[in-house]
Formats: structure tokens, C-alpha cells, sequence
């Protein structure tokens, strides 16, 4: 029951405007807002709670900012499955993704929840959060993100440095990037 309250699902939203070429020579903005959650756990009494980096990393998201276009391309029959495929790599590699507005960055908001059926959730609602720091996936994948909230059961990774072999288990949440927002009401 501690971990479950102690567990928290991390959503990221992206908002942000992909510029690619036209088949004229001009460039066109598209915008795309991308939904993607993570796991977390608190790890203070206070609002802070530890995630994996590659969650909140601009630069991991932007992969899946480009897919996300591209099926939206091939869904409104702009793009065969073909042309999408082909273009990808170049489109991740060198189209420019922005923000809403011209020349900003994408704009990431986390927003933090517990599924409304865990007994002793320390979020009975939905929370925003502000990202402390993080490290990319290949620095080390973790983020430290804050709430703001002084009830959160912080959990314990371990007393001492475990030994090799040992049994673990792990909990959270596996959705990773989609087209939606989690529903929590559903959990």
C-alpha cells in the first residue's frame, strides 16, 4: 500500500509547430501536440518525486513529435505510409520544431496523478509540476520534478546497496507516448 501511494503516473504534453517542405519549395507549419506519460515516485515529504529524464527531454520527444505528424500526414491522405517512412529519418534530423510561437521552443507542460482508486493517494487530483532538472537518456535518464504539495509519502529505493541476483519488482505505468491524454478516471 506505501508504494502504491507513493507512485504517481508523469504526463507530458507537447505543444509544438513542425515546419516542413512543400512539394513547391515553400516551407508550412503543422502544429502538433503530443500526450506522453511516465512513471514516477516521491521522494519527499514535500512535492518532489524522481522519473526517468527521457520523459520531460526535448530532444527525445522530438522523434515522436515528427511520427506523430507524419501519421496525421498519412491520415488526412497527405503522405502515403511510404513517403512517411522515407522522409522520417531527414525530418528528425533536420526540420525545424517549435513551439506555438515562431522561433520559441516547444512547450512542454507535466501535469502529475494518481489513478482515483488508490487507497491513501497523496493527489486526489490532478497536479501541475515544474521541472527541477533532468539528464538525458544517455547522462543518466532521471528527472527530479516538484508539486506542490507537503503530504507526499516518499518511498524508499533501498536500505543499502543491493547485491547482484536479487529478486526485484517493478510498478508503474507503460503507455509511453499516444495520441490522447491518460483518462485516470478509467483506472
Amino acid at each position: 500500500a506505501k508504494v502504491e501511494a507513493g507512485v504517481v503516473r508523469v504526463g507530458v504534453t507537447w505543444n509544438s509547430v513542425v515546419n516542413f517542405p512543400t512539394s513547391n519549395g515553400s516551407t508550412a507549419r503543422r502544429e502538433v501536440t503530443l500526450y506522453g506519460q511516465c512513471t514516477g515516485f516521491f521522494v519527499s515529504g514535500d512535492g518532489h518525486l524522481i522519473t526517468a529524464g527521457h520523459c520531460v527531454d526535448p530532444a527525445f520527444a522530438r522523434g515522436d513529435i515528427v511520427d506523430k505528424f507524419l501519421k496525421q500526414e498519412v491520415d488526412l491522405g497527405l503522405y502515403t505510409q511510404a513517403e512517411a517512412d522515407d522522409v522520417r529519418t531527414t525530418a528528425v534530423a533536420e526540420w525545424k520544431i517549435e513551439g506555438p510561437t515562431a522561433g520559441s521552443s516547444p512547450t512542454r507542460t507535466i501535469t502529475v496523478t494518481q489513478p482515483r482508486a488508490v487507497p491513501g493517494s497523496a493527489l486526489p487530483d490532478p497536479l501541475r509540476a515544474q521541472l527541477v532538472d533532468f539528464k538525458s537518456t544517455y547522462a543518466g535518464d532521471v528527472a527530479l520534478v516538484k508539486v506542490e504539495s507537503d503530504q507526499t509519502p516518499a518511498l524508499t529505493i533501498a536500505d543499502a546497496d543491493p547485491n547482484g541476483g536479487i529478486a526485484v519488482t517493478a510498478v508503474g505505468f507503460t503507455t509511453g507516448y499516444t495520441g490522447e491524454p491518460a483518462d485516470d478516471a478509467q483506472e
